[in-house]
């Protein structure tokens, strides 16, 4: 098991571990590669940095990824889309977060799937994406997320 305290930061490299559990303020870099965790969990005001220098960044999740409020991801050295991760449990991403990568959720009744590769996204009970393409033309929709975790996407247009 690893955990990430408040004022140690700590790089991870590719390799399988336990639980991961990121405390409240702490800060945790993860290098390009393969990871294999039994569950991840970042609290509140959490960073991680995803260094992709190296080429792509799989994280494979047995149960459940819960990232809580206030949660900041970066992408160093590459792009969001290079950025998976996988879980058979759920995936838990609480407002105010910004969010990088791809999130895919194969939990029996808990699938969904989640692609934010260049988007600032913050998570509330109903929640924005915006993101820029290629040509520089903006989209946004607004998401909500059923009980069933059917998903239902609205254009926003003026926000």
């Amino acid at each position: 098991d690893i955990t990430v305290k408040k004022n140690q930061p700590v790089t991870l490299t590719p390799g399988s571990y336990g639980k991961l559990k990121i405390e409240k303020q702490a800060y945790l870099t993860l290098e390009a590669g393969q990871y294999s965790f039994d569950e991840v969990r970042a609290h509140q005001d959490a960073e991680i940095d995803l260094n992709l220098s190296g080429g792509t960044i799989v994280v494979d999740v047995a149960k459940d990824l819960t990232f809580d409020q206030r949660v900041d991801m970066e992408v160093v050295g590459g792009s969001p889309y290079d950025v998976t991760f996988r879980t058979m449990g759920g995936v838990v991403l609480k407002k105010n977060g910004e969010y990088r990568g791809n999130f895919l959720a194969f939990g029996g009744e808990r699938q969904a799937a989640y692609t934010w590769p260049a988007a600032v996204v913050r998570v509330m009970d109903v929640f924005q994406v915006t993101t820029t393409n290629a040509l520089g033309e903006i989209g946004s929709f607004e998401q909500w997320v059923g009980i069933d975790s059917s998903f239902l996407n609205r254009p926003i247009v003026g926000r």
